[in-house]
């Protein structure tokens, strides 16, 4: 290998595995030049990949096995990333394969490579799953003994990624722990509780009633063993039907992914359940100190399934009993004296909730005795006023009539009063009204029924009446104001209440009669929360005591709405249409900017919603207003007619927009326009009258206004023209003056404005290119020109150039599009030059002395234009004749070249010698030579022309 370059590196291309050696080095000199590292070993590229030796899908507590597979020269390293869910951690093995190296190291020693071929070894990576989540393994990078590290980018490391969810294991269990009762030949819903995804396979072990009666169930095998398979999801209870009495077991459960776990409860006793029975003992009640009974005992033994419910009835009573314990006592006192029957006819328990009809019945005369108690026993307080008196109402139980005893305790004084004869099973007792605050306490004492039989009442019936001396006031805080709330809300009237809370107030809209309204206040200062505006007058007021007074100055108040915010026009900036709230504001021409005027009312800011609505379009918009006053503006860009309907509007107070109708229309005018109907430009020769009229077309309404300005290129002036009173859509305009400048004019159409008032600035334009007439000259001076030479004319003007000549008498013509015109002469004769125009044939000049003569070329013919072979005897001599056609003098060359002959063929070799002969003014010219050869004329001339062109001799 050369290495031309001093100090460079260089590349030795290698394409398979192995040991390289440098075996010599030298320069250019053939020195040797010291090696300092003369051998390389030269490795594939060590790989690793993940192969997977579990399911993508686990069990918590499962092992995950994967393997990894590793290509190089070991020993190996390896880093790789262990992610559970978004928690990464970066593993690193180290030293992988050290094993085989270390069976190699003789070869090491002894020069042998074999230690350098690739190895592949598998490493078994196992992760116990642990956790719910998803894990996955990416490789990131190996080195091989060698240093040689390769990387694993992200489009690769994802290629190489080893996967796995784990789930979690379901679990199964009874969702109570108490027995099951089920009817004889039914069958009873046992609820699971389950977690896993479903269907579930639960296998369940059953032990029949003889076996469980003394036995362990763990101790003995189950008499059945089945499946239940439960394919609901997204339930966390499921049931399992089952009707044999015995005990059932949960013994395993699996869902779709796992196998899963039996929690408690579960086992679950299930027992035939029976209608439930009673079995009564009953014992009378005697009265005490009073002849007769007062009710009966009844001992009641139950079987069933806890709790009981039974039914019975005496007199025109039905009662309920519940039971929770199978012996229980059940006391019947009937309140009234009479002969009662004591109907039982129902039981129900856990399971049989329906009930069964049974059929006990018991009678028994009953003499209660007499008892008295206030029909409020649980209230033991009242509250009064001085001046006002309560009524207490009392019933009685037992026989009648009745004597009642009670006594009024009051500030140490006690006052005992009795009611003789009562004759019904109420009385209502009325206090006279009361001269004095303090608390009044009356209490029930005794009780004698019509036997004579009388009872001393418990000392709990008794009634305390607190009396105030002030009596409860209430009037409206506000009633000397208007109270003012928004439309569609509530108002709070705000109240003033003296007294003792609560306070029942009574009330009423003025205006409204009939309807009364109430309400009860706990707080001196509450409100009355009403929706409608006006007046409202308070009627009644009571505290917890008494009846109060309503403060007469105070008893009425208004309220009213506050107003909705509005917007109108400004006034004289729009006319009004029949339809209300419709205007209309006066029509506007097209790109003329225009405003309207806006007034508010209400609380500043408000704000405001409309359409503009077009014949083609609806634009919405909404706009903060934070004045009374504000203009709007219009659009007028495009013409057409346009509806500006105000939708909604909102203030400060009504936040809320409502809908609001405001509706403005307006007519915006297009413009009127004025344009040139013919786009091309205008040729036109200075000097010439401008015949030629131009066509505007015009758009509006009549009559129309132009104004026109004719402007130079090369001129700042600017005339302008005004005309009025064009009646047409279609006007022709005439530009009466001459154009008196060669170059470019624009005639523009700057103005317009039609019989509306509506104008527009215009930009059409229409050119004119004025210019001279053309002309066309030699572009050298007059010289003699020959058959076959090319005349050059030079033109003015604007190509292209139409030119009119004669050639030998006939009229010809030529378009040129350069400003040199160039004519072949093919023939003899006289070509004159008669007309040159341009623009189109438009402006034209006439041309005089513009004749050129064209000459034919000479023509010269030796011995009559035929080939002769002329033989002569050496010192002899022969003539050869020349004749000429043209006008003398003449002028020719001849050669005289080596004859060659081969056969009869004869032809002329190299020339021997040129002569020119001058000044020949016959037409016929006679050479004599005495030398052979082959002779041939070259060129001829005559006064005018030559043949061939020789541009060395001068004319």
């Amino acid at each position: 290998m050369d290495v031309v370059q001093e100090g460079v590196y260089v590349y030795i291309p290698i394409n398979r595995p192995g040991v390289y050696r440098i075996e010599e080095s030298s320069d250019k000199d053939e020195m040797g030049i010291k090696i300092y590292r003369r051998e390389e070993i030269i490795v594939y590229c060590p790989t690793a990949k993940l192969v997977p030796k579990s399911d993508s899908s686990l069990c918590i507590e499962d092992e995950i096995y994967v393997d990894l597979v590793l290509e190089g020269v070991p020993p190996l390293n390896i880093h790789y990333e262990r992610k559970v869910n978004d928690a990464a951690v970066n593993m690193t093995i180290d030293g992988i394969g050290l094993d085989y190296v270390s069976s190699q190291s003789n070869q090491v020693e002894s020069n042998n490579y074999q230690w350098a071929r690739d190895q592949i070894i598998r490493v078994q990576l196992n992760i116990t799953a642990d956790t719910v989540a998803a894990y996955s393994l990416i490789i990131l990078q190996i080195q091989d003994v060698l240093n040689n590290t390769r990387a694993f980018y992200d489009e690769e490391a994802l290629s190489n990624m080893a996967d796995f969810f784990v789930y979690p294991r379901p679990t199964a269990n009874f969702f109570l722990d108490s027995p099951v009762y089920v009817r004889p030949n039914k069958y009873a819903n046992i609820q699971l509780a389950l977690r896993g995804r479903g269907p579930w396979k639960i296998s369940v072990g059953y032990w029949s009633e003889d076996i469980t009666e003394n036995t362990e169930i763990s101790s003995v095998k189950p008499n059945e063993i089945f499946d239940v398979i439960i394919d609901l999801r997204n339930e966390n209870s499921r049931f399992m039907k089952v009707n044999k009495p015995g005990i059932y077991k949960l013994l395993s459960v699996s869902d779709s992914r796992c196998v899963g776990e039996i929690l408690a409860p579960s086992s679950k006793s299930l027992f035939i359940a029976y209608p439930p029975t009673v079995k009564m003992e009953t014992n009378p009640i005697p009265a005490e100190d009073c002849p007769g009974e007062i009710g009966i005992e009844i001992i009641l033994s139950l079987t069933g399934n806890p709790p009981w419910n039974l039914e019975y009835k005496f007199g025109n009573k039905r009662n309920n009993e519940r039971i929770e314990k199978s012996r229980h006592s059940l006391t019947i006192k009937p309140k009234t004296s009479g002969q009662y029957e004591y109907i039982f006819y129902r039981l129900s328990d856990q399971i049989y909730t329906e009930g069964v009809n049974i059929d006990h019945r018991f009678s028994q005369t009953v003499h209660p005795k007499p008892h008295a108690a206030f029909r409020e026993a649980n209230i033991h307080m009242l509250n009064s006023c001085v001046g006002d008196s309560v009524d207490l109402e009392v019933i009685f139980f037992g026989t009648a009539p009745f004597d009642l005893i009670y006594e009024v305790v009051y500030n140490r004084r006690i006052n005992e009063f009795t009611i003789a004869d009562v004759q019904g099973t109420s009385l209502r007792i009325a206090s006279p009204p009361f001269d004095n605050q303090g608390l009044y306490t009356v209490t029930l004492v005794k009780i004698t029924d019509s036997k004579g039989c009388s009872q001393y009442l418990n000392t709990s019936n008794y009634i305390t009446i607190d009396v105030k001396k002030d009596k409860p006031t209430a009037g409206f805080r506000s009633a000397h104001e208007v109270i003012t709330f928004l439309e569609g809300k509530t108002v709070k009237l705000p109240l003033q209440l003296s007294g003792h809370a609560p306070w029942d107030i009574s009330y009423r809209y003025i205006g409204d009669d009939k309807v009364q309204q109430e309400r009860n206040l706990r707080n001196p200062n509450s409100y009355l929360t009403e929706s409608k505006p006006g007046r409202y007058e308070l009627l009644e007021v009571k505290d917890s005591f008494c009846y109060g007074i309503i403060i007469p100055e105070l008893k009425e108040i208004e309220a009213r709405w506050l107003p909705r915010p509005s917007i109108r026009i400004s006034d004289g900036e729009a006319d009004p249409l029949p339809q209300e709230d419709h205007y209309r504001r006066r029509n506007v021409c097209e790109g003329f900017e225009d405003t309207v005027g806006l007034v508010f009312e209400g609380r500043a800011p408000w704000a405001i919603s409309y359409d503009i609505i077009t014949s083609n379009d609806q634009i919405t918009n909404q706009q903060v207003v934070g004045f009374s006053t504000t203009r709007i503006k219009l659009l007028t860009e495009k013409s057409g007619q346009y509806i500006y309907n105000f939708t909604s509007l909102a203030d400060d107070l009504y936040t809320e927009p409502y809908p609001y109708l405001l509706v403005l229309e307006q007519t915006v005018m297009p413009k009127p326009t004025a344009l040139f109907v013919n786009k091309d430009i205008l040729y036109h020769c200075i000097g010439n009258p401008f015949m030629e009229p131009l066509e505007v077309e015009i758009t509006g309404v009549a009559p129309f206004v132009l104004q026109f300005e004719i402007t130079h290129e090369n001129d700042n002036k600017i005339d302008t023209i005004t005309i009025e009173n064009i009646y047409n859509t279609t006007y022709y305009f005439y530009h009466k003056n001459k154009f008196s400048m060669v170059g470019g004019y624009t005639i523009s159409i700057v103005h317009i404005m039609d019989s509306q008032g509506c104008s527009s600035t215009l930009q059409d334009k229409f050119f004119v290119q004025v210019t001279d007439v053309a002309t066309i000259d030699r572009t050298l001076p007059q010289q003699i020109h020959c058959v076959g030479d090319l005349l050059d004319y030079s033109l003015q003007g604007l190509p292209p150039w139409n030119i009119t000549y004669e050639y030998n008498g006939e009229t010809k013509f030529a378009i040129s599009k350069k400003s040199i015109f160039t004519f072949g002469a093919d023939k003899p004769g006289n070509m004159t030059i008669t007309k040159i125009c341009h623009q189109k044939n438009q402006c034209c000049g006439y041309v005089s002395n513009l004749t050129e003569i064209i000459y034919d070329l000479p023509t010269a013919i030796l011995s009559e234009g035929k080939d002769i072979i002329s033989d002569i005897r050496e010192g002899d001599k022969t003539e050869i004749i020349i004749d000429f056609i043209g006008i003398p003098p003449f002028r020719f060359t001849y050669t005289r070249s080596k004859l060659l002959t081969n056969g009869k063929e004869r032809k002329a070799g190299r020339v021997l010698e040129t002569q020119t002969i001058l000044n020949i003014h016959k037409y016929n010219h006679t050479i004599y030579t005495t030398q052979q050869g082959v002779f041939q004329v070259k060129y001829v001339g005559d006064r005018y022309c030559e043949y061939p062109r020789r541009s060395e001799i001068k004319h």
